[in-house]
């Protein structure tokens, strides 16, 4: 996979000018460090893994914070 080039829409979603957002969504990353490079077909199962961590991490804290929130409606709904 490194000796293979990547697609050209993986090179313009991680590499292009619009980036829309992008440091916005990334938690686990500092602002402005997400730039990733992609120089083979392995970067970007590298890249695309890397962002489904990312989204797993950022959807468990909507998770937490929905729990939190329901275990203290809860006692109010039920009676």
């Amino acid at each position: 996979m490194k000796r293979i080039p990547p697609p050209p829409i993986a090179v313009s979603y991680y590499m292009g000018e619009d980036l829309y957002k992008y440091d916005e969504f990334q938690t686990e990353r500092e602002p402005g460090t997400t730039r990733i490079v992609v120089k083979n077909l392995y970067d970007v199962f590298a890249a695309i893994s890397g962002d489904e961590a990312e989204h797993a991490y950022t959807e468990s804290g909507t998770v937490d914070a929905i729990i939190d929130v329901l275990t203290r409606i809860l006692p109010f709904l039920s009676g």
